[in-house]
């Protein structure tokens, strides 16, 4: 075997322990979560849960548990710096986000999007420090920092506008119904 067939089986064989340990900690995560959402429902009342009985309710269940870790991420994020707080919900309100928790929501995400940016570009490291690396896993390592970075405001931006527009197609404007043609063609005249 020559030097570049051995570190080619290095690396998919780091890449497949990798793999195994990100799935092993999520199957420990997804256990966790599982316990935790039976004991919840103990506690609150709902009586005792079988363990093999599923009602469907398992995807909603960890949706909502995905949305509560992003949220008290967001929280904490938010109690670091409350001067940026009021004007971030100002601009949520415009995008048509108007319960209290989108600013926590939305600070969670862009932490949690950096968070997988950092994790694919450390996926990508391998590759742009191999033999044969070039410019494409560093050109993929840029993109997902920008779109980390980027996407969450241009996203919240998209909306506003889309909102502006619908409030403006919704509403008529004041210089419809000011302009002299209107004027001319009813018997109406401004006081």
């Amino acid at each position: 075997m020559d030097s570049e067939a051995v570190s080619n089986i290095v690396t998919l064989a780091a890449l497949g322990m990798i793999a195994l340990g990100v799935g092993g900690v999520s199957f420990m995560a997804l256990r966790a979560f599982a316990t935790a959402s039976r004991r919840r429902a103990r506690l609150a009342g709902g009586g005792a849960v079988v363990a093999g009985a599923s009602d469907g309710g398992g995807v909603t269940e960890a949706f909502s548990g995905v949305v509560s870790g992003v949220r008290r991420l967001g929280d904490r994020i938010a109690i670091q710096d409350p001067a940026q707080l009021s004007s971030l919900r100002a601009k949520l309100m415009l995008a048509g986000y108007y319960s209290r928790e989108a600013a926590a929501i939305y600070l969670g995400v862009k932490a949690a999007a950096m968070i997988a940016a950092i994790v694919g570009i450390v996926m990508l490291l391998p590759l742009a420090l191999g033999k044969h690396g070039g410019m494409g896993p560093i050109v993929g390592g840029a993109v997902f920092a920008l779109i980390a970075i980027m996407g969450p405001d241009q996203f919240i931006k998209s909306r506003r506008t889309s909102a502006s527009a619908n409030i403006a197609k919704a509403s008529p404007t004041c210089w419809t119904c000011w302009s002299p043609r209107w004027r001319r063609a009813s018997a109406w005249t401004p006081a």
